[in-house]
């Protein structure tokens, strides 16, 4: 059997809902907070549950292009896991991420002027700045055994870093020649 609820907390942090006695999976957090697992046995009702969550680490600092001009709009994410974040209009950005891993990238991207970046994040306690360089263009076409053409097949970057598979940017889909 599968017993699913989803459930917001209400201003002070507190939830109630009902659960089938037995074992449970109980998951908690998102936003900016950590994320909580573990498995309860609820013997009795009411039973009652006290999680602590840590507010996920946060970096900020400023993309530019090569001339030293701010990026403004650049897409700017964390990897793993792959959360992403745009550039304001002085190219500056600020972003929490759940760490999975002590290893981890910043990925930044300018779609309209084609350029990009992957800065290994170091110091976590200094805002970094990016520069962005021109990026690869890669072209072709999805075609079956035949050599027929997939319409609609659905393309994205993945970075495998440290164990990691991480989304890059946004995800696109072939025309009607594949």
């Amino acid at each position: 059997p599968c017993f699913y609820q989803g459930i917001r907390t209400d201003r002070n942090g507190r939830v109630s809902f009902r659960a089938p006695l037995g074992q449970s999976n109980v998951m908690a957090g998102g936003g900016e907070y950590s994320r909580f697992e573990d498995k309860v046995v609820v013997k009795t009702r009411p039973s009652r549950m006290r999680i602590l969550l840590y507010r996920n680490p946060e970096f900020s600092g400023t993309v530019r292009d090569r001339s030293g001009r701010a990026v403004s709009g650049a897409t700017v994410a964390v990897v793993p896991p792959g959360n992403a974040v745009r550039a304001d209009a002085n190219g500056k950005f600020h972003i929490n991420w759940r760490e999975v891993s002590k290893q981890a990238y910043l990925f930044a991207r300018d779609a309209r002027r084609n350029l990009a970046a992957a800065v290994e994040i170091k110091d976590r306690t200094r805002p970094i700045n990016i520069v962005l360089k021109p990026a690869l263009t890669l072209a072709g076409r999805i075609t079956d055994p035949n050599g027929l053409p997939i319409p609609v097949a659905r393309i994205q970057f993945v970075a495998r870093l440290s164990g990691w598979l991480a989304y890059v940017g946004e995800e696109i889909v072939t025309d009607t020649e594949g």
